[in-house]
């Protein structure tokens, strides 16, 4: 029971973490990279959805549905503190301050 109330709340916060970050996307693309939004993100979803669907693919076989999960969500976990400390180290203040002032 105390697995599945885990995988309930890692679940939201995923789902909260891709909810607020995808409408400041091209905001941040277009700004940061200067790349048109939808060239950016054509490239992005054909670099990340094929290797990602092979890879979840021999995750689910080799352990099954439970592990599988509990890897995506610790990759989805990782990515967000990987953000985090990019945008921390490389501007020295909060995300959300960059886009109020701008």
């Amino acid at each position: 029971m105390l697995n599945v109330l885990l995988l309930g709340v890692v679940s939201l916060f995923a789902d909260l973490q891709s909810e607020i970050i995808f409408p400041l996307l091209p905001l941040f693309i277009t700004q940061e990279f200067g790349l048109s939004t939808l060239a950016f993100l054509h490239m992005a979803s054909g670099l990340a959805i094929r290797p990602g669907s092979i890879v979840a693919g021999l995750l689910w076989d080799r352990w099954q549905g439970a592990g599988a999960f509990a890897f995506g969500a610790a990759c989805a976990a990782l990515a967000a503190v990987g953000i985090l400390y990019y945008d921390f180290t490389r501007t020295r203040r909060p995300a959300g301050r960059k886009l109020r002032n701008a």
